[in-house]
Protein backbone atom coordinates (compact mmCIF):
# COMPACT_ATOMS: atom_id res chain seq x y z
CA UNK A 1 0.00 0.00 0.00
CA UNK A 2 3.17 2.22 0.41
CA UNK A 3 3.99 2.17 -2.79
CA UNK A 4 0.59 3.67 -3.73
CA UNK A 5 1.35 7.08 -1.91
CA UNK A 6 4.80 7.31 -3.45
CA UNK A 7 4.79 5.74 -7.02
CA UNK A 8 2.63 8.31 -9.05
CA UNK A 9 0.94 5.57 -11.73
CA UNK A 10 -0.19 3.09 -9.08
CA UNK A 11 -4.06 2.86 -9.23
CA UNK A 12 -6.70 2.01 -6.40
CA UNK A 13 -6.88 -1.25 -8.36
CA UNK A 14 -4.10 -2.17 -8.85
CA UNK A 15 -3.72 -1.45 -4.90
CA UNK A 16 -6.90 -3.30 -3.87
CA UNK A 17 -5.63 -6.46 -6.22
CA UNK A 18 -2.39 -6.62 -4.34
CA UNK A 19 -3.89 -5.67 -1.17
CA UNK A 20 -6.14 -9.19 -1.38
CA UNK A 21 -3.64 -10.93 -3.62
CA UNK A 22 -1.54 -10.30 -0.54
CA UNK A 23 -3.28 -11.90 2.05
CA UNK A 24 -4.43 -14.91 0.39
CA UNK A 25 -0.59 -15.49 -0.50
CA UNK A 26 0.38 -15.15 2.90
CA UNK A 27 -2.57 -17.32 4.33
CA UNK A 28 -1.57 -19.82 1.76
CA UNK A 29 1.95 -20.32 2.54
CA UNK A 30 1.58 -20.21 6.05
CA UNK A 31 -1.33 -22.39 6.94
CA UNK A 32 -1.99 -23.91 4.17
CA UNK A 33 0.38 -25.34 2.37
CA UNK A 34 2.87 -25.05 4.85
CA UNK A 35 6.21 -23.59 3.17
CA UNK A 36 9.76 -24.48 4.99
CA UNK A 37 10.79 -21.01 4.92
CA UNK A 38 11.12 -18.41 7.37
CA UNK A 39 8.10 -15.73 7.63
CA UNK A 40 10.50 -13.14 6.74
CA UNK A 41 11.55 -14.20 3.02
CA UNK A 42 7.37 -15.21 2.53
CA UNK A 43 6.75 -11.46 2.98
CA UNK A 44 9.75 -10.55 0.54
CA UNK A 45 8.29 -12.81 -2.17
CA UNK A 46 4.84 -11.42 -1.01
CA UNK A 47 6.11 -7.93 -1.78
CA UNK A 48 7.98 -8.82 -4.91
CA UNK A 49 4.73 -10.18 -6.58
CA UNK A 50 2.93 -7.42 -5.09
CA UNK A 51 4.84 -4.63 -6.47
CA UNK A 52 4.12 -6.70 -10.00
CA UNK A 53 0.69 -6.81 -9.46
CA UNK A 54 0.17 -3.28 -8.57
CA UNK A 55 2.40 -2.01 -11.76
CA UNK A 56 0.26 -4.97 -14.37
CA UNK A 57 -3.09 -3.89 -12.90
CA UNK A 58 -2.21 -0.35 -12.90
CA UNK A 59 -1.06 -0.53 -16.64
CA UNK A 60 -4.84 -2.35 -17.42
CA UNK A 61 -6.58 -0.24 -15.74
CA UNK A 62 -5.05 3.05 -15.30
CA UNK A 63 -6.07 5.88 -12.36
CA UNK A 64 -8.84 8.13 -14.25
CA UNK A 65 -8.22 11.38 -11.84
CA UNK A 66 -4.58 12.77 -10.76
CA UNK A 67 -4.58 14.94 -7.54
CA UNK A 68 -2.45 17.92 -8.04
CA UNK A 69 -0.44 18.38 -5.37
CA UNK A 70 -0.71 22.32 -5.85
CA UNK A 71 -4.44 22.19 -4.00
CA UNK A 72 -2.85 20.64 -0.83
CA UNK A 73 -1.64 24.26 -0.19
CA UNK A 74 -4.86 25.55 0.06
CA UNK A 75 -5.47 24.20 3.06
CA UNK A 76 -4.74 25.81 6.38
CA UNK A 77 -1.50 24.14 8.09
CA UNK A 78 -1.93 25.97 11.86
CA UNK A 79 -1.33 23.38 14.53
CA UNK A 80 -3.92 21.87 16.95
CA UNK A 81 -3.31 24.15 20.10
CA UNK A 82 -3.54 20.88 22.24
CA UNK A 83 -1.13 18.87 20.36
CA UNK A 84 1.61 19.35 23.21
CA UNK A 85 -1.08 18.81 25.91
CA UNK A 86 -2.42 16.04 24.45
CA UNK A 87 1.15 14.90 23.82
CA UNK A 88 2.42 14.79 27.18
CA UNK A 89 -0.66 12.94 28.23
CA UNK A 90 -0.24 9.90 26.00
CA UNK A 91 3.50 9.97 27.49
CA UNK A 92 2.18 9.64 30.50
CA UNK A 93 0.17 7.02 30.05
CA UNK A 94 2.59 4.82 28.48
CA UNK A 95 4.68 5.61 31.29
CA UNK A 96 2.33 4.59 33.91
CA UNK A 97 0.86 1.31 32.08
CA UNK A 98 4.59 0.28 31.55
CA UNK A 99 4.71 0.90 35.42
CA UNK A 100 1.65 -0.86 36.55
CA UNK A 101 2.51 -3.65 34.62
CA UNK A 102 6.04 -3.99 35.89
CA UNK A 103 4.72 -4.05 39.46
CA UNK A 104 1.84 -6.67 38.24
CA UNK A 105 4.55 -8.61 37.06
CA UNK A 106 6.66 -8.83 40.28
CA UNK A 107 3.89 -9.40 42.23
CA UNK A 108 2.84 -12.50 40.12
CA UNK A 109 6.39 -13.63 41.25
CA UNK A 110 5.98 -14.10 44.99
CA UNK A 111 3.61 -17.15 43.94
Amino acid sequence: MIAGFFIKNISAAGAKTALFFGLIFYITTTFILKVNIHFIHIWGIEFVLNMIIMFVMSYFYPRTTFNDKADALKVDMKGWKYAYHLSAVLVVVTIAIYICWDINKNSLRQF
